[in-house]
């Protein structure tokens, strides 16, 4: 008996400690605006470990996403000249 509760205090303890972590991750995840964080903020105060759980599972991906998507794109080469891809310059007239 003693070893069940001591591991129903340890999930608890646990479920806490995720609770906090998904809390306090919520309120400096810089890929969320205002009102994504308000809402985030929302599930993960009033349905506790479930929408930690559901904030562990969506939001993070999406920072992983954001964050990935620049990373792998291959950067363009640079034209030398600019003016190539842009209308032509008018050149003063000779006299």
């Amino acid at each position: 008996m003693e070893i069940a509760l001591f591991l129903l205090v340890a999930l608890v303890v646990c479920a806490g400690v995720f609770w906090m972590w998904m809390l306090v991750d919520c309120l400096i995840n810089e890929t969320l605006n205002g009102r994504q964080r308000l809402g985030w903020l929302a599930l993960v105060v009033f349905t506790s470990i479930i929408g930690s759980i559901i904030y562990f599972i969506k939001a993070r991906n999406i920072e992983k996403v954001k964050t990935s998507d620049f990373e792998t794109k291959p950067k363009e080469p640079a034209s030398k000249d600019r003016r190539e891809t842009t209308q032509p310059v008018m050149q003063p007239a000779s006299a």
